[in-house]
This record gives structure tokens, sequence and C-alpha cells, in this order.
């Protein structure tokens, strides 16, 4: 399999054939969205096939919080989803194992919605959050092979040591 390793921000991602890592479109985003340098977005990995007019995609973003719990860390995310216009269709927050999943739903303005699942982990000072972009829920279940790649693609996170 593809794998990405990042020692110094202490992770690694493998994705499987008919999907491409992408390590410069995320410095490019990071960039175009104004986020400070204290967030890094390391790697991208997209679908190649297009689908309905968006590439399933996920993505990898690293933020250093310092000693932010994973509550403070969610609650400040739940408000930026918020202003920005997405609306959060649900999160958990797992305080004993230090994670949090939030969903989002984007509008888009022809009519479809883009769906984005994050998981967010809370280790070594620092904020990991896998965002996926996927297609509406009727689309994942009628394309099962999507959903399993996408499935094995975020299992195959694991942190590592620097």
């Amino acid at each position: 399999p593809n794998t990405y390793v990042n020692k110094e921000l202490g992770f690694k991602i493998s994705w499987l054939d008919g999907w491409l890592g992408d390590t410069e479109i995320g410095e490019v985003n990071r960039k175009q969205m104004g986020f400070p340098i204290t967030i890094s977005i390391p790697i991208y990995i997209l679908s190649k096939e297009v689908v309905e007019g968006i590439r399933p995609n996920i993505n990898v973003v690293v933020e250093h919080v310092g000693s932010l719990n994973i509550n403070e860390y969610v609650n400040h995310e739940l408000d930026l989803l918020k202003s920005l216009g997405l609306e959060v269709v649900k999160y958990n927050v797992n305080e004993r194992l230090n994670f949090a999943t939030v969903e989002i739903k984007w509008p888009i303005p022809q009519g479809s919605n883009m769906y984005q699942i994050q998981r967010i982990d809370i280790h070594d000072r620092k904020a990991y959050t896998i965002t996926v972009t996927e297609l509406t829920q009727e689309y994942m279940e009628k394309n099962p092979k999507t959903k399993r790649d996408i499935m094995d693609i975020v299992q195959s996170f694991y942190f590592i040591k620097g």
C-alpha cells in the first residue's frame, strides 16, 4: 500500500490503489484559508474518481494546541464551523480516550450537499483532525467499495514516535 509517514508530526497513514496522496495541496489550502502557521495540512488523500462533481478525499490537519483538552478544542472547532456557515449535524466527545467525531453538512448552491466527517484526537499537545469529504449517505450506501476504502484509510492512521 501507499503510506505517508511524518516523523516530525508523529503519524502515518496509508491508502489503497484508486487513491492518490498529495503533500502539496494542503499547504496551498492552509494559506488560502488564512490558517495560522500553528496549523499544518501535510497530506491529502484523493479518490482518482470524481463523482457528482466531488472528489471524495481524506486530509490530515495537525494543530499545536498546548494544554487544551478535547472538550475545549471541540468547542472551539464547533464555533469556527458555525461561523463559516456550516451545519454541524452531530458530534460526540470521548474524554476518556481523548477523541471526538464531528459530522458537518456543507450546503452547495447547485442544490446538493457535501458532507464531512472529522475524527479529532488530542495527542502529544497536538490536535490531529482526519477529515473525510464524501457524498450523501445514500450515495455512500449504494457504493460500498468507496465507503470501505474510506474506512480502511481512516483506520490506517497511527501515531508514531518522532
